[in-house]
């Protein structure tokens, strides 16, 4: 990674020295995986080398130094990060420095990915085909069936990226982020899957819906949910406006006598869900149209898509759509 570019890159969008809190954004501009527990600051100035202030004890990173406040010196004006920074360092900065806030600066430049982010994406991405191949899903419980997959994804040398979701049935119809339970998952239901893999600090967010291919009602609703899908990848183009997509796909749920639950996507890196607003060559998002029935079940489709020049790329179109029955 060139973290020397990416450091040049947020003193070019920054008016004022930079601190950055947020452990994705210490890992983008530095390397640094931040340990559980640990709260790493660093700061940017408007020119020259940043500076790592880590905890005594990751002695290790021989590269940086220290982390008692009391040696740091803050800059005169500092930005900072109003999602991340503590409430406690902020009044400890707020008595040396003027603080505005940069939240959005500090992120800008992961908004586009390089050829290694890439790469580690579609890693990760493979981790979760690896695992919907390897894990069976029919007579356990969604509880059962959500460690299994977090299981094999672990077996991979990644971590879950976020709760796997598993849902059947009326859970499928019922609850967005519904939360696995003793419910068993049978092959007549919607089942719908949504997992992730965080491979080497970067993520991915993949839906299937199992469905039941002879059940005329449930076969429908899955070939309804995909051309909306693959709508909405055709509108996801440079210059347009993540919105734009969103209210397509609204209008077109209306049309059909639904409503959307949630957004069509959203931007996926480092974090699984990562601001983006207007479209750029470079950056990756997920789109995932769903539809979902109260009380019979509920169909999601999801893929990670990288916007290109004229028309986008699935990421994850080595997963298969169906993976049933």
């Amino acid at each position: 990674m060139n973290y020397r570019k990416r450091v040049r890159s947020l003193q070019k969008l920054a008016s004022h020295p930079i601190l950055v809190s947020d452990s994705s954004d210490i890992l983008y501009y530095s390397g640094y995986h931040t340990p559980t527990g640990e709260r790493p600051l660093m700061i940017i100035p408007k020119t020259g080398k940043p500076r790592l202030h880590i905890s005594p004890l990751e002695g290790r990173v021989k590269a940086f130094a220290e982390l008692r406040f009391s040696e740091i010196k803050p800059p005169k004006t500092l930005g900072f990060d109003e999602n991340s920074l503590s409430v406690s360092l902020y009044k400890k900065f707020k008595k040396k420095s003027k603080l505005f806030p940069a939240a959005a600066t500090i992120k800008k430049p992961r908004e586009i990915k390089d050829a290694q982010e890439i790469m580690l994406m579609e890693k990760a991405a493979n981790i979760v085909k690896k695992t919907l191949k390897s894990v069976n899903v029919f007579g356990k419980q969604e509880s059962k069936v959500a460690r299994d997959i977090e299981h094999s994804i672990r077996e991979q040398g990644a971590e879950p990226a976020f709760e796997t979701i598993v849902a059947s049935g009326r859970n499928a119809g019922n609850r967005i982020h519904h939360a696995p339970i003793a419910s068993v998952v049978r092959k007549q239901d919607l089942t719908i899957i949504d997992l992730g893999a965080r491979f080497q600090g970067y993520c991915s967010d993949i839906t299937r819906t199992h469905f039941l291919k002879r059940d005329k009602k449930q076969r429908q609703l899955w070939e309804t949910v995909l051309a909306i899908q693959q709508e909405c990848i055709d509108l996801a183009q440079p210059g347009t406006e993540l919105k734009e997509i969103n209210n397509h796909y609204k209008k077109t749920l209306q049309k059909k006598g639904s409503r959307p639950r949630h957004w069509i996507g959203h931007g996926i890196g480092l974090d699984v869900h990562e601001p983006v607003s207007t479209l750029k060559k470079g950056m990756i998002i997920t789109i995932e149209p769903g539809i979902y029935l109260k009380n019979y079940g509920g169909c999601r489709i999801e893929d990670m898509i990288i916007i290109q020049k004229n028309k986008a790329k699935v990421l994850s179109h080595s997963i298969p759509l169906l993976v049933v029955l």
